[in-house]
């Protein structure tokens, strides 16, 4: 919401919380979407406090999305970063923390494991179909799509694909796949280029096979720090990532020098939905903080971040648009249109990496 809207919304919740917290007796039981817009203000401003679980200030923009949240709500925001397997887990296993950020495989066995409950906002009818469950267990915020970053202080020829990228000496970094999707998407992206897909992830293996073989590959969650190592000279990650995080790095260290792109022989798009744990200990907030983050203002809150919002209905300010990468870089980025068959695939991902590559990070 804008400016003068939210002002007017703090100005009637002061006098909705004067009676309503007096008069007002909220049943814990009722469903998040069977609750009226002042209902849910109200519980929240009450439950005034959110965890979330994967979320950190370094990710996308989510530092000014839950910053606004705080400030306009009084809400107390924390956050546990963890990856995408970890975020589920937490759920399934009875944690309470309230709202996680995960990609759609994952929202897809939070929801089957009955992990989360269901919360459709007044943008469902934005969201394309393909971006939400359909009672509103998951919705897609944004997307992202697999890139290289490079420090050219250590490569001074930027590969543009993954077949030039087997030619270097330099190290080659992805993210831990037995824990994150940016790791496993990694992997996805080079199955696509190498003439592969989410059924046959084959070529994937064979290709991180050449890369440890030559004693190039890290496998380490990325971040700044990583992108500045001496040691690392590609890092294969979410384009949002690359942009944040290259920015974080030249904030650190302003005489670096980092290009991106999109590889040319192929890569992936894919959505990370928001998912409400059953077992939240603050259900409202995180209901309100997903009708934000889908809000016009919370997806322009994204793009700052070089996130791509799900939301194509909302105009990104052209001084946004402008840093992220050319459209021109995204022609030939595959999208998975049977979640099913790539599941099946990622769920074999430890198994074949072990058998094909070799042994699997952290010793596991």
């Amino acid at each position: 919401m804008k400016g003068k809207k939210r002002l007017v919304l703090c100005m009637i919740l002061g006098c909705v919380l004067t009676a309503g917290l007096c008069g007002c007796q909220l049943r814990s039981n009722k469903s998040l979407d069977s609750m009226s817009g002042k209902e849910l203000l109200i519980r929240a401003l009450i439950e005034h406090n959110l965890n979330s679980v994967g979320m950190p200030d370094t990710w996308g923009n989510w530092k000014e999305i839950f910053t606004t949240l705080s400030d306009t709500y009084h809400i107390v925001h924390s956050d546990k970063d963890m990856g995408s397997d970890d975020e589920v887990y937490t759920f399934v296993n009875g944690g309470t923390q309230d709202i996680g950020d995960v990609s759609r495989p994952y929202a897809l066995i939070a929801a089957q494991n009955d992990a989360v409950q269901p919360y459709k906002t007044i943008y469902w009818d934005t969201i394309p179909d393909w971006a939400k469950d359909k009672d509103g267990e998951w919705i897609v915020s944004y997307t992202g799509t697999m890139a290289f970053i490079i420090n050219t202080d250590i490569v001074p020829n930027p590969p543009t694909s993954f077949a030039e990228l087997l030619n270097g000496d330099y190290k080659v970094q992805i993210d831990d796949f037995t824990t994150a999707a940016q790791g496993q998407y990694a992997l996805l992206a080079a199955s696509f280029a190498n003439g592969g897909d989410e059924t046959d992830m084959t070529p994937a293996y064979q290709y991180f096979k050449t890369l440890n073989d030559q004693n190039r590959l890290v496998v380490k969650t990325p971040s700044a720090n990583t992108l500045l190592s001496d040691n690392i000279g590609v890092t294969i990650l979410w384009d949002f990532n690359a942009c944040n995080y290259g920015d974080q790095a030249l904030t650190q260290n302003p005489n670096a020098h980092f290009e991106g792109c999109i590889p040319s022989d192929g890569s992936i798009k894919e959505g990370y939905a928001t998912i409400i744990n059953k077992n939240a200990a603050h259900p409202a907030a995180a209901a309100l903080a997903r009708e934000y983050i889908l809000s016009d203002e919370g997806q322009i809150a994204l793009a700052k971040g070089y996130l791509r919002p799900i939301r194509t209905d909302v105009q990104i300010p052209e001084d946004i648009k402008s840093k992220w990468p050319p459209d021109s870089e995204y022609q030939n980025v595959h999208f998975i249109e049977d979640i099913t068959r790539w599941r099946n695939s990622y769920n074999a991902i430890e198994t074949n990496w072990k058998s094909i590559v070799g042994e699997l990070p952290n010793g596991k």
